[in-house]
């Protein structure tokens, strides 16, 4: 059962260093297109590189609650995010993100509970 655990907790940082990998190459891609458009003076695709900056933040910080899981492993027995959204379309996004969000931390050693208060 320990070799198993163990086992559990290796992939589980192999999959978090895979998607810290992916953000570094996405943040290196951005930062090249950053470039271009400052050498071509091209302000038209300057809301397209925020957004996907602020996604990257985004991706980032729920990275760190995935390694922090990983890292605590059996120590851990449940965790609570809550995230309130926030503008227009918020009520929509609240009523999506629990279908499309929690399945990518049902492997993780923390729990997840998705609450709506309305």
């Amino acid at each position: 059962m320990a070799a198993r655990n163990t086992l559990t907790r290796i992939y589980q940082v192999e999959q978090v260093l895979d998607r810290l990998d992916a953000l570094r190459r996405r943040a290196h891609g951005l930062l090249e297109m950053g470039k271009h458009l400052r050498a071509h003076r091209d302000r038209r695709r300057l809301p397209e590189l925020r957004l996907a900056a602020d996604e990257i933040d985004e991706v980032l910080l729920l990275t760190r609650v995935e390694l922090a899981g990983a890292a605590a492993a059996g120590d851990a027995v449940a965790a609570v995010v809550r995230v309130t959204p926030i503008g227009a379309d918020a009520g929509r996004w609240a009523d999506e993100k629990p279908k499309t969000a929690a399945p990518q931390y049902q492997d993780l050693s923390i729990g997840t509970k998705w609450e709506r208060r309305g």
